[in-house]
Order: structure tokens, then sequence, then C-alpha cells
């Protein structure tokens, strides 16, 4: 997937979690400060593991690896993709 594509699907998702100014989010931006706590993050989790097919191996990451779009993408999304490969 596509890091912009990647990043619109998520953008989305976190407006249906209640995230504030979800347009105005950019890949470095913590996304706790946008209004997104610790169980809208969970279900952000799950909702990775739909966009990208795969149960994530959550005690592989580290809480920080959920704070911004690109660690996300970087640190989750794109290993799992590449393991379905």
């Amino acid at each position: 997937m596509d890091r912009n594509v990647f990043y619109s699907t998520l953008k989305s998702e976190l407006a249906q979690l209640g995230a504030n100014d979800t347009e105005l989010i950019n890949e470095q931006d913590n996304l706790i400060e946008h209004g997104v706590d610790s169980l809208a993050l969970t279900v952000l989790i799950s909702r990775i593991e739909v966009i990208t097919g795969r149960e994530l191996p959550i005690e592989q990451f580290e809480l920080s690896d959920f704070y911004t779009l690109k660690t996300i993408y970087e640190k989750v999304v794109l290993p799992q993709l590449n393991a379905r490969i």
C-alpha cells in the first residue's frame, strides 16, 4: 500500500474515532495531541490489522511506534506488507 493512500485511509479512521482536525495531521504530528486516546489507539490498531490483512504481533512494538502516521507506516505497516510478499 502506498504511503499517501495509507495516510488518507488512516486519517479517515482517525476522524471516525473522534480525532481533532484530521485533515491537518501531517506525518510527524503526535496523534495524542489530536485527541487520540488509549481506547482510540486500541481500536486503531485493530483497524490497521484489517487494512494490512494481518494480525499485528503487538508485543513486538513500542507504544511510540503508534504516535505518528510516519512511524505507524514505517515501523508497523511496511513490515507487515513486506511479510506478505
